[in-house]
C-alpha cells in the first residue's frame, strides 16, 4: 500500500467535498479590504468576489487538487510559482512583524537595521523601491531568478 499516495487521496476527496467553502474563505482572507489597503494592492480594489475567485483562486486551488491527485511535483511547483509571481506584481511595499517576548530581545533590532520605519508598536514597514538592505554576513540571499528551485533544497 501507498501511504503517500492513500493520504493525498483523501485530502483531495475531503478538500472536494468542501471547496465552495474553502474558496469563500480564501477569498475573505486574501482579498479582506483592509489587508488589500495595507499592503497597497494595486488594481484588487475594483475586482468582483467572483471574478477573484475565477480568475485567481479556482486556478490555484485546481493545481493543489493536481498535486494531492497525483504526487507530481510540477503541479506544487507551478502552485507555489503562481503564488510568487502574484505576489510580486502586487507588491509595493514589505511589512515585518516583531512581538517582544523576554526569549527574542536579541532579535528586538533586526527590522531597524534593515532599513524598515516602525509603523505600529509590532510593524515595520520597507517600501519596495527604497534600496535593498546589506545582508549579514551569516545570511545567505539567493534571487529565484539566479537560481532553479531546485537548487535551493540542498
Amino acid at each position: 500500500m501507498d501511504f503517500h499516495r492513500d493520504f493525498r487521496r483523501e485530502i483531495n476527496r475531503s478538500i472536494r467535498s468542501h471547496e465552495s467553502h474553502i474558496l469563500s474563505c480564501w477569498y475573505d482572507s486574501q482579498f479582506e479590504p483592509d489587508r488589500l489597503r495595507r499592503f497597497h494592492v494595486d488594481g484588487a480594489d475594483g475586482i468582483t468576489r467572483e471574478a477573484a475567485i475565477k480568475e485567481f483562486l479556482i486556478p490555484l486551488h485546481r493545481l493543489l487538487l493536481e498535486y494531492f491527485t497525483t504526487g507530481e511535483s510540477r503541479f506544487r511547483d507551478l502552485y507555489l510559482n503562481e503564488r510568487f509571481m502574484d505576489s510580486e506584481k502586487a507588491v509595493s511595499r514589505y511589512i515585518g512583524r516583531f512581538v517582544a517576548t523576554d526569549r527574542n530581545s536579541p532579535a528586538s533590532t533586526l527590522f531597524t537595521e534593515a532599513g524598515f520605519l516602525q509603523y505600529s508598536d509590532t510593524e515595520w514597514v520597507l517600501d519596495a523601491s527604497s534600496n535593498w538592505p546589506d545582508a549579514p554576513s551569516w545570511f545567505n540571499v539567493v534571487k529565484a531568478e539566479d537560481t532553479h528551485r531546485a537548487d535551493l533544497k540542498q
